[in-house]
């Protein structure tokens, strides 16, 4: 093989390193270009995830702000919940303190129904009298009706009597 031969092998070989380098720029270039959009895409990407980040963190600070303001309410609630427990432990306190005088008032009940049964028996015994008295009354009040009879009788004879002293009376004048 000749020098021009191989020369011309060379420039064969050269164009067609030439040409593959050439395809091989071609395709460094469009595959720099892909990454290039999807590094841009990235880029974009974690800018709105970013911005979605700082969303939910301005959420999540305002939600926990409510939280805050919920939780300062509820210990608020709880302080007037333990004044009232304790309110009602001083009322059943107070409550044991009456239950303990039951038993005396059970006693004293007791004793008052004794009494009671007592005066049901003496007012018995007033009853009885009383229709005593009743029949008693009864018979004074025709006893009374009896003697204003008589009174007026009497009364009408004492008249008769003195028209009758006036009718002698009179011819002695």
């Amino acid at each position: 093989m000749s020098a021009q031969d191989q020369i011309s092998n060379l420039l064969v070989t050269m164009e067609d390193l030439e040409s593959d380098m050439g395809e091989r720029i071609e395709q460094t270039r469009r595959r720099s270009e892909r990454v290039s959009r999807l590094i841009y895409s990235l880029i974009t990407i974690m800018g709105a995830l970013a911005l979605l980040n700082i969303y939910f963190v301005n959420d999540v600070t305002q939600e926990v702000r409510l939280v805050i303001r919920h939780m300062n309410e509820m210990y608020g609630h709880a302080g007037r919940v333990s004044n009232l427990m304790s309110n009602i432990r001083s009322t059943v306190k107070k409550m044991e303190l009456k239950m303990n005088m039951l038993p005396i008032m059970d006693e004293q009940m007791a004793a008052l129904k004794g009494e009671t049964r007592k005066m049901r028996g003496s007012v018995s015994d007033m009853n009885s009298t009383i229709r005593i008295l009743d029949h008693q009354v009864g018979a004074m009040n025709v006893s009374v009706w009896d003697m204003s009879m008589r009174l007026r009788n009497l009364n009408s004879t004492v008249g008769n009597m003195g028209r009758d002293v006036y009718q002698f009376a009179r011819p002695v004048r």
